[in-house]
């Protein structure tokens, strides 16, 4: 009998297009979170995000590694996660003036520099007179010199 993950392999021709592929899928999942007050569940897995982030490792293979599944992460959002963790698994995700701040939280959180700075260029980009106070209220609060000065 088949089943919908016969050879998807076959059909995925990089390491980023598999990658993708397992983004969000049960299959192999060996760890999940929700956020906040969401009732969502992300299956993720372990080496995928330990390899991506120095915090996600001392998580799943410190000495006081996480047992628990699926994890909370109460001080996240459902749509900013999400895109969070596709930037761990795909190297891109859709960062928006909307969601920079809550992302470049997470990204500073779990130790993932190069998606900060993603951020960080996106709140830059986005500076106007109507939200530049808030944009410097979050670069002194994340430490980021740069975006301070921008605004």
């Amino acid at each position: 009998m088949a089943s919908r993950y016969d050879d998807w392999q076959s059909s995925k021709k990089t390491v980023l297009q598999r990658n993708a592929y397992m983004f969000d899928n049960e299959l192999m999942s060996d760890v999940s979170f929700t956020c906040g007050e969401s009732s969502r569940i992300f299956h993720a897995h372990k080496y995928v995000l330990a390899t991506s982030s120095a915090m996600f490792f001392a998580m799943f293979y410190g000495n006081l590694a996480e047992r628990e599944s699926p994890i909370c992460i109460p001080d996240a959002e459902e749509a900013s996660f999400e895109e969070f963790l596709r930037f761990l698994y795909t190297d891109a995700c859709k960062i928006t003036a909307e969601n920079a701040i809550v992302v470049m939280y997470l990204a500073k959180k779990y130790l993932v520099s190069s998606l900060a700075e993603k951020c960080c260029e996106i709140l830059e980009d986005g500076i106007k007179p109507d939200n530049a106070f808030a944009v410097l209220k979050q670069a002194v609060q994340f430490d980021e010199k740069e975006l301070e000065e921008k605004c």
